[in-house]
């Protein structure tokens, strides 16, 4: 496993996906957001001092607005099952996302992607989606060169998996403020990082009692951003932390309207997990490049959204699907 995790992070390193993943929206240091503790000093920051400064940021943030060009490998298997055959595609996605703080979101995004592997093929979709929590989700998949609806279902769906909440600060859904004040995380140090000293705070959670998961999460104190989220397993004390995520953070630029520090670019990648725990090959590795960013937008309707989106692109009035799911 250990020469595996070794070629992968020699593949991570030299693709021409740079390295960055996404992080969270931060405050304007010059816009007196955030405080530093009376001596200045940020390692010496407490966790809760951390949620507060994160909080802050958080608290902007009604609902936002983005586009993203995006450009990565996804590395998929057909089943669970161990013999099961890989599917790789190449994919390009050009796409904006709607979202708001209660996690619900809207998607309308083009993709040009090219199976290599197992039944290779070229394919050109265009992807309408949108998601209410707890789970109500449509979506409609177009042909881009016909403008047919090949499919419909009830269920959110995305292209390249990166949904604005993450990017933004928010964990499997739960805000990483929140996530932060539910576990035992702890100050794991500092560290250096694109020229800016970065908090560390680690949080271990032993969901069972066989694997083991470790978050790391990068803080940009003084601007109040996470540059950087990475996720790590085990299965037993005594074997190392092994990478199975990452979001790292690219460009920020000042936003003057909203106060914020917005990231210009991003990079996202995931390992595959077995049954058993154990890590394997790299599933997923992605650039992102976001532009137009819109803080406190009016989203639109969903359910109007969804049928005005594939009435331009069809031209009319879209035609009958059977739900794949019966």
């Amino acid at each position: 496993m250990k020469t595996t995790l070794l070629s992968l992070t020699h593949f991570v390193i030299t693709c021409a996906l740079c390295w960055n993943s996404a992080a969270c929206l931060a405050f304007d240091a010059n816009a007196s957001a955030v405080q530093l503790p009376p001596n200045g000093e940020a390692e010496e920051l407490t966790v809760a001092e951390i949620v507060e400064i994160l909080r802050r940021t958080e608290s902007v943030i009604n609902t936002l607005s983005v586009s993203c060009q995006s450009t990565g490998k996804r590395d998929l298997k057909a089943s669970m099952d161990a013999n099961a055959a890989w599917h790789y595609c190449r994919q390009s996605v050009s796409c904006t996302w709607w979202v708001d703080s209660q996690g619900s979101w809207l998607y309308s995004g083009k993709s040009s992607e090219r199976w290599v592997r197992n039944n290779p093929r070229s394919e050109k979709t265009t992807l309408i989606s949108t998601f209410i929590p707890p789970a109500t989700g449509k979506f409609a998949l177009l042909d881009a060169s016909t403008n047919k609806v090949i499919r419909e279902g009830d269920a959110g769906a995305c292209h390249l998996q990166l949904n604005p909440t993450e990017i933004v600060g928010y964990l499997d859904g739960v805000s990483i403020p929140t996530f932060l004040q539910s576990k035992d995380a702890v100050i794991a140090g500092t560290k250096d990082l694109n020229g800016r000293t970065l908090t560390l705070v680690e949080v271990i959670d032993k969901t069972s009692s066989s694997i083991q998961w470790r978050h790391l999460f990068w803080v940009d104190v003084e601007r109040g951003v996470l540059p950087r989220r990475q996720k790590y397993v085990r299965l037993a004390e005594d074997e190392p932390w092994e990478l199975i995520a990452m979001l790292d953070c690219g460009i920020y630029k000042a936003d003057v309207a909203s106060g914020l520090w917005l990231p210009s670019e991003a990079k996202s990648f995931r390992w595959d997990l077995s049954n058993t725990g154990q890590v394997g090959r790299l599933t997923h590795a992605a650039y992102h490049s976001l532009s137009k960013w819109s803080i406190n937008p009016t989203l639109p309707n969903p359910d109007a959204f969804l049928s005005d989106s594939i009435r331009t692109q069809v031209g009319n009035s879209p035609p009958s699907v059977k739900n794949p799911k019966g």
